[in-house]
């Protein structure tokens, strides 16, 4: 049995203090889509489905041009 981490073992020792960082994608919803995701939100379970399988047929319709 290794008293090793795996990491340690895989990649050195300079990887036990090192982090993956992500660079942030900056991602912005214009003011309408905002208002129009809050409101799909505060709709009850029933309702959101009904939004959702819209939204469907309209990529399907979307996708068949």
């Amino acid at each position: 049995m290794l008293l090793m981490d795996p990491a340690t073992l895989q990649y050195g020792h300079a990887a036990l203090g090192a982090k993956v960082r992500e660079s942030q994608i900056a991602f912005r919803v214009n003011a309408r889509d905002q208002h129009a995701i809050d409101a799909f939100i505060a709709l009850p379970a029933r309702k959101r489905k009904l939004v959702r399988d819209f939204i469907d047929t309209l990529s399907e319709t979307e996708k068949k041009r």
